[in-house]
C-alpha cells in the first residue's frame, strides 16, 4: 500500500504541473530606463575667435570620436527631469584638455543631481583629445596680374592654447536609449 501510494505522488508530481505554475504566467519585468546624453559647442561673442582678422584662420578640431559623459546611475534610479552641464574647456598646445572652468556664456541647471551631473561630465573631457589650436597669417598673391589671387602664401604660423564653451544636455529616455551628438566646434 506504501508503495502504491509513492507511485502515485511520483506520477502526480511529474505529469501535472505545480498548482502555482498554471495560474500565474511568467513576470516580465519593465524596461531598464536609459539616458540620453548630447554636446554642443557653444560660441562665446567676446572671444578673438567669433572675430578673426582677415588673413588669420583659426582651427582647432578634436583627434577623435569626443566620447559622452555617461548618465548618472542616481539620476536615472530617480527618473530625473532633464539637465546641462556648461564648461569652458582650455586645451593646450598639445590638444590635451589643460583645466575645465565654468562657463561665462551659459549656466549648468541647478538641481539634485547636479553635482553627479558634473562629475561624469567631468570624467568623460578627461579623455577628449583635439588637435592643437592654430593661427596662421596668409599673403594673397596674383601671379599673372589679372587681379585675381593665384595662390596664398603663409607669413606667420602659431600653434596656441584655445577655449571651447561645451553644454552637454542628460535626458532620460524610454526603452533603449541612444547617446548622440548634436554639433561641431564653431
Amino acid at each position: 500500500m506504501k508503495e502504491a501510494r509513492r507511485i502515485a505522488i511520483c506520477f502526480l508530481l511529474v505529469v501535472l504541473p505545480p498548482a502555482g505554475c498554471a495560474r500565474h504566467p511568467p513576470q516580465t519585468l519593465p524596461p531598464t530606463p536609459s539616458g540620453e546624453v548630447a554636446y554642443r559647442f557653444i560660441q562665446d561673442p567676446d572671444s578673438r575667435a567669433a572675430r578673426p582678422a582677415p588673413g588669420t584662420f583659426f582651427e582647432p578640431s578634436p583627434r577623435s570620436e569626443l566620447l559622452l559623459p555617461q548618465f548618472p546611475p542616481a539620476a536615472l534610479e530617480a527618473n530625473a527631469d532633464p539637465a546641462h552641464v556648461v564648461v569652458r574647456i582650455l586645451i593646450d598646445t598639445d590638444g590635451r584638455i589643460s583645466d575645465v572652468l565654468d562657463s561665462p556664456v551659459e549656466t549648468s541647471s541647478p538641481g539634485p543631481f547636479a553635482r553627479e551631473f558634473r562629475d561624469t561630465t567631468l570624467r568623460a573631457l578627461r579623455h577628449w583629445r583635439f588637435n592643437p589650436g592654430w593661427i596662421q597669417e596668409v599673403e594673397e598673391s596674383d601671379l599673372d596680374g589679372d587681379g585675381t589671387p593665384d595662390y596664398r602664401r603663409v607669413i606667420h604660423f602659431d600653434v596656441v592654447p584655445v577655449f571651447y564653451d561645451v553644454r552637454f544636455d542628460f535626458a532620460i529616455v524610454g526603452g533603449e536609449g541612444t547617446v548622440t551628438t548634436s554639433a561641431a566646434p564653431p
